[in-house]
């Protein structure tokens, strides 16, 4: 192979020496007063400018595609010993916010896993979401209730009933227009200063925990029971359930859309492909999961962040 491509590129050089550049040049004639000529043309030949490299002479240049991750490292452990993490969000500056339930209050890291704060707030909580390109992080509060949270100042907002029937809230998600707020068999849509705007009825009936993708204009829901994938008219698109699991938890999505679910009694991180269809179980028991409630990533996608309740831990893995 290597010879024949030596020939090739031999051939192909001495084709190339036999090109010339080629051009028109006027010559002015010295006789002005005949009209009969101003000058004549001539055909000018020079050798082409134009050069050949060989293959092997070439620095190698590769693209920059990113893949989903493959493996998931874990590279230290945060101790929330005493609390119960049960929701999690990244800001855009990639300060880490724990959903610290039955303590009234939000835990905030940096992303050195340092703890810098925690924001006190009006009631006890259960998920949180930060508005994408605000600095405004809004949590479901137990009751009809949501309150926001400033997240440069780290500091408690106002707080707003939502109108529904359910007597509490559970799952939230947001996009830099609008809060999405899960409850039984119901999808509030609010925009990002509170107002209500309108109602999604579902099919299925209780959801823990909700994320909305908008590339794929999906709602992702869990309940003890199943992952479902639901349209914005409230239709099913798909649903799944992690092989003898009866509580699925938190949910996300990676940078390529596929999605993630926490099994809290099994003990698993499952992946499934954007359509929900399953890829695999990324973390098992075996690599240090116990009793899983929430999970989360990083702005970079480089980071998974678990809460690993039954250690009282969050896990930071590197995904690679």
């Amino acid at each position: 192979m290597s010879d024949n491509i030596s020939k090739i590129e031999e051939n192909f050089q001495n084709r190339l020496q036999k090109f010339e550049d080629v051009r028109i040049e006027f010559h002015k004639s010295d006789a002005v007063s005949k009209v009969e000529s101003f000058g004549n043309v001539a055909v000018k030949r020079e050798p082409s400018p134009l050069s050949f490299c060989p293959e092997n002479q070439r620095q190698a240049q590769t693209l920059s595609v990113h893949t989903t991750c493959q493996s998931f490292e874990l590279e230290t452990k945060i101790n929330v010993s005493g609390k119960t993490i049960t929701g999690m969000a990244i800001t855009d500056d990639n300060k880490l916010l724990l959903c610290n339930r039955g303590n009234y209050d939000v835990l905030v890291y940096n992303e050195m896993n340092q703890y810098i704060t925690s924001v006190k707030l009006s009631s006890d909580l259960w998920d949180i979401t930060v508005i994408p390109k605000n600095p405004i992080a809004v949590v479901t509060l137990c009751s009809r209730n949501i309150q926001f949270i400033d997240v440069k100042k780290l500091s408690p907002g106002k707080e707003i009933t939502v109108t529904t029937d359910n007597t509490n809230l559970t799952g939230i998600t947001s996009t830099s227009d609008f809060i999405m707020v899960g409850g039984t068999g119901h999808i509030y849509i609010l925009n990002i200063k509170g107002k209500q705007l309108s109602v999604i009825k579902c099919q299925s009936q209780s959801r823990s925990y909700i994320y909305y993708k908008e590339t794929r204009k999906l709602f992702y829901c869990t309940n003890s029971k199943k992952i479902y994938g639901i349209k914005q008219d409230g239709t099913e698109a798909f649903t799944f359930s992690i092989k003898d699991e009866k509580q699925h938890r938190s949910i996300t999505t990676d940078h390529h859309d596929n999605i993630y679910i926490v099994g809290r009694n099994t003990e698993k991180i499952q992946r499934l492909h954007p359509d929900g269809s399953p890829d695999r179980l990324i973390l098992t028991n075996e690599c240090g999961i116990k009793d899983p409630l929430a999970l989360c990533f990083n702005k970079t996608f480089d980071k998974l962040y678990v809460s690993n309740h039954g250690s009282s831990e969050i896990l930071v893995f590197n995904c690679k």
